[in-house]
């Protein structure tokens, strides 16, 4: 799992950053927060809660982890402003070029 560089994230998520990036990285993650990854093959993004992490198949994907939210409705919110300021950047919707190179483990 790698993080984005410039991590989207609540304000609630914010507070508590350090520690739900360790927790999620070791599939210890909270049951109420909900993650935005970008997805493999298209530039698109996807909205995951956080317990599914910990599933054996999440474990063994690599996963470009954009935001953090507490709910699924900001974590919608979220997705908004990552897209918003992305055009507004490149005027277009490319991410996964956008974002290569910008994360860390």
């Amino acid at each position: 799992m790698k993080f984005y560089n410039n991590l989207y994230m609540t304000r609630f998520c914010e507070r508590r950053k350090n520690k739900l990036c360790r927790r999620l990285k070791v599939g210890k993650g909270p049951v109420t927060i909900f993650v935005i990854v970008l997805a493999e093959g298209s530039d698109l993004l996807e909205i995951y809660h956080a317990s599914f992490l910990k599933q054996s198949y999440y474990k063994k994907q690599e996963l470009m982890v954009m935001g953090i939210a507490e709910t699924h409705s900001r974590a919608v919110g979220l997705c908004t402003k990552i897209i918003l300021d992305l055009y507004q950047d490149t005027g277009d919707f490319q991410i996964h070029s956008y974002c290569n190179g910008k994360f860390r483990d």
